[in-house]
């Protein structure tokens, strides 16, 4: 078995790790120590998380509803804060920075959510527009009419990368739900991202467009040299498109390792039965 199991979520384990030395890059992300209690509740939802994700790397938060991923990637860039821990993007203390250093970490982190977000009344391609809010300041990406001619074309790029470019004046809530999230994607190219977070981009669509939507993200975010770290339930999508998987179970890190090593003990740790 290459990946390493603790039955005890509580306990953190961390396979693999990197040391960094003197003129080594640092991982994209690194999470140390890492918890989160939500208001008004009692129960950590997750309890001292250990992990890292190398540049250039995909990985795949795999995990049960409810053990947490969605709670770590938000945390990544801080759309909600955490209680305690250390979180790292390529070097940079996300919870110190100040507020420049982390409007700047969250331009060069494309997220891509499973609920989509798109702006329904406006159109595709002014969808996508808002991809370069971050890089292009006015309101030069806030719409398509405003936009000038190169901001258009780029964004039309991005869309032809995802097959969506006969749809750029449509509106995005005439679209379903495969095509929605392929939008999504392109609005997060736009951002010219050195690290995309995927929060189970797949789940809500039928299983032939989430294969196509998986496989779209993952092919481009190679061809970009992008790490990326997605969350998943699907076992076959951890080990179609991921190098390598942390597991999450009850909030805690219970298994890490190359996907290749996946074993029916690690998936008995994470779902607590064979998957």
């Amino acid at each position: 078995m290459s990946a390493q199991v603790m039955n005890d979520p509580g306990t953190v384990h961390e396979l693999g790790s990197v040391r960094h030395g003197r003129g080594e890059q640092p991982p994209a992300v690194r999470v140390e120590g890492l918890r989160k209690c939500y208001p008004g509740e009692t129960r950590y939802c997750l309890r001292d998380v250990d992990c890292e994700v190398r540049t250039g790397e995909r990985v795949v938060l795999l995990g049960s509803n409810g053990s947490g991923k969605s709670t770590l990637l938000r945390c990544l860039v801080r759309l909600i804060d955490c209680n305690g821990g250390s979180i790292q993007l390529f070097g940079e203390d996300v919870l110190t920075c100040p507020s420049a250093g982390l409007r700047d970490l969250r331009a060069s982190t494309g997220f891509v959510f499973q609920k989509h977000n798109l702006v329904a009344r406006l159109s595709v391609l002014t969808n996508v527009l808002h991809g370069a809010q971050s890089r292009c300041g006015g309101p030069q990406s806030w719409f398509q009419a405003w936009a000038p001619n190169w901001l258009r074309d780029e964004a039309m790029e991005c869309l032809t990368r995802v097959g969506m470019q006969d749809f750029a004046d449509r509106r995005a809530d005439r679209l379903s739900g495969g095509q929605s999230q392929r939008v999504a994607i392109a609005r997060s190219l736009m951002q010219r991202p050195r690290l995309m977070l995927a929060d189970e981009p797949a789940a809500s669509l039928d299983p032939a467009s989430g294969e196509e939507v998986m496989s779209l993200l993952t092919t481009l975010m190679r061809e970009e040299g992008t790490t990326v770290l997605f969350s998943s339930h699907d076992v076959d999508h951890a080990r179609r498109y991921a190098d390598r998987m942390i597991g999450l179970r009850d909030g805690g890190v219970v298994c890490q390792g190359p996907v290749t090593g996946v074993s029916e003990d690690d998936l008995s740790a994470l779902y607590g039965q064979v998957a």
